[in-house]
């Protein structure tokens, strides 16, 4: 995790706003072990605003990661867009005041946001990527329509199905037909 130490805010010295630039490319995404993403370039503005009783952290991401397409496993370019904002305590005691709350230790006074910044970015993943209809792989492309089943053999199938009902089904279904 040393690479990923870039990606500490001290608290310690923030008297009102400051403002982090973070450039997320393919060595953050193999620093977090992600499975889902292979790489990517994205743009990361934290603004810290100092409040009251804590501090105000608002993420944005502009970019654009590299994922698997579901349907050809290809490597493609997914854009990416977010916006969140977090609140940060100090503190020892851990208080439930919701998911976007965070409580940092007193003795450090330092969050370290890759961790936050990889969860934003899968969760603006969408559930299925894939590429657009005829940018796939074209030989997995078609291996998939060799396995496409055929709507008109399936219907056929339902067809046969009905013909071979067993009798006495036929007829239990008619004495509840009659009540």
């Amino acid at each position: 995790m040393d690479e990923l130490e870039i990606y500490n805010v001290s608290l310690k010295n923030i008297k009102e706003n400051k403002t982090f630039c973070f450039k997320l490319a393919d060595d953050f995404f193999s620093a977090v072990e992600s499975t889902d993403v292979q790489g990517g370039l994205i743009d990361v503005t934290l603004t810290v605003t100092k409040k009251t009783m804590f501090f105000e952290f608002l993420f944005h991401l502009q970019g654009s990661i590299q994922v698997a397409c579901d349907r050809c496993l290809e490597l493609m370019s997914l854009p990416i867009n977010t916006e969140k904002t977090f609140f940060v305590k100090i503190g020892e005691e851990y208080c439930d005041n919701g998911d976007d709350t965070i409580v940092v230790s007193s003795e450090s006074e330092e969050l370290n946001v890759a961790w936050l910044l990889y969860e934003m970015i899968a969760l603006a993943i969408p559930i299925q990527h894939k590429h657009r209809e005829g940018e796939c792989e074209k030989t997995m492309e078609k291996c998939l329509q060799a396995c496409l089943v055929d709507e008109t053999d399936t219907s056929e199938r339902k067809n046969e199905d009905k013909a071979t009902t067993d009798p006495r089904w036929d007829r239990l279904k008619s004495i509840l037909d009659n009540n």
